[in-house]
């Protein structure tokens, strides 16, 4: 069944490539067998030299139109298609009250050529033209066929302006949907690379601490190298489990499990985390932001500040905002530049309608406040 489905869909892109393709191709090849019919009844039936012409003369003047009008630049709407137009007017008008009533459905070429042709206005008033002049030249030989000529001409025209804009609107939705596609792209592209930011670069801060204090204790303090060696070797076992769920996709942060994540790494860089938290349930996705930036400030406080003993994790939910706000005491490099991390966490605030603010006052400092 999938597989039906998806031979479905590829076929619908390959016919609306080639019809955007040969557009005037599809549209002479459908218009023609179905106006011609009747006049090709009554020629077999009564043949005639003017009637056998016109099977051939008509089709070619509407099909060269055609092709004028979708084929070529803007120019020919000056004089070359409305020249063209009156020809198969002309010919329309000569050969249907000449031949009969069989004829009386070749007045839709007319229909259809002052309905694509033109710009709006002028496929409007082409249009009612072609009309009248069927109606009129129709009466000179058969006065009973004056409504019958005169709608043919309408009903076509509306007709093919309304097909004409189903194909229109079905080339915007496909170009539509391949924008849809790229942009789901993006976004997943944009969400692994967050991912692996967040893994990678957390832990590898933490990673790195840990080897430089066992490093420095090793001369003087075996045992407590060792500790920080195990606990290097987790946290390698840690982010190499994680990297697994990041490539599959199912990684989910959360604010309770980011600042107990916090809490351990910081300690380890001997800085205590202070959390105040005045709310209750955060939306879900407000609550996977606000872990982010939990991650995101505890890394840069990690890579970046010295001489940092607290680090303050303050979140508030009101009935129609939420903010957090990571700060520590250290003293960080200024001015802040944003790398990947910050920059996507800045990207994803915003997405969320709310603002980010960066700042090394001292100390490290990040604010996001959002719409609950």
């Amino acid at each position: 069944m999938i597989a039906i489905g998806a031979g479905a869909d590829d076929f619908r892109l390959r016919a609306f490539r080639w019809m955007a393709r040969h557009r005037w191709g599809w549209i002479v090849s459908i218009w023609t067998p179905v106006l011609m019919i009747g006049p090709l009844i009554a020629t077999v039936q009564d043949p005639s030299p003017v009637g056998i012409i016109a099977l051939v003369a008509i089709p070619a003047l509407f099909a060269g139109f055609v092709w004028l009008a979708i084929e070529t630049s803007a120019w020919t709407l000056r004089v070359i298609r409305p020249v063209t137009l009156t020809a198969l007017v002309g010919a329309c008008a000569a050969v249907v009250p000449a031949e009969g009533d069989g004829w009386i459905s070749a007045w839709g070429f007319t229909g259809v050529a002052a309905a694509i042709g033109f710009p709006a206005l002028g496929s409007a008033i082409t249009l009612v033209s072609a009309a009248v002049v069927a109606g009129v030249t129709t009466a000179l030989a058969a006065s009973h066929a004056i409504v019958a000529a005169s709608a043919t001409v309408l009903f076509t025209g509306v007709g093919a302006f309304v097909i004409q804009q189903l194909a229109v609107s079905n080339a915007e939705l496909e170009r539509t949907r391949r924008l849809l596609a790229r942009s789901a792209v993006e976004e997943e592209r944009l969400r692994f690379a967050r991912d692996l930011h967040d893994v990678a670069g957390h832990t590898l801060s933490v990673i790195v601490v840990k080897a430089e204090t066992a490093r420095r204790l090793a001369p003087t303090d075996p045992d407590a190298a060792a500790e920080h060696a195990a606990d290097i070797e987790r946290l390698g076992r840690d982010a190499l489990r994680e990297l697994r769920t990041a490539v599959a996709g199912y990684r989910r942060s959360s604010l309770d499990a980011e600042l107990e994540r916090a809490r351990t790494s910081l300690a380890s860089r001997g800085v205590d985390l202070a959390v105040r938290k005045d709310a209750g349930g955060l939306d879900a996705e407000i609550d996977a932001l606000f872990g982010s930036v939990v991650l995101e400030a505890s890394t840069n406080l990690l890579r970046h500040a010295q001489r940092a003993t607290v680090c303050r994790v303050t979140v508030v939910a009101e009935p129609s905002r939420a903010s957090i706000e990571v700060e520590d005491d250290g003293v960080a490099p200024a001015p802040v530049r944003e790398g990947t991390g910050l920059t996507g966490l800045r990207e994803r605030v915003r997405r969320l309608g709310g603002d980010l603010v960066v700042e090394a006052d001292g100390g490290f400092r990040v604010r996001a406040e959002v719409p609950a």
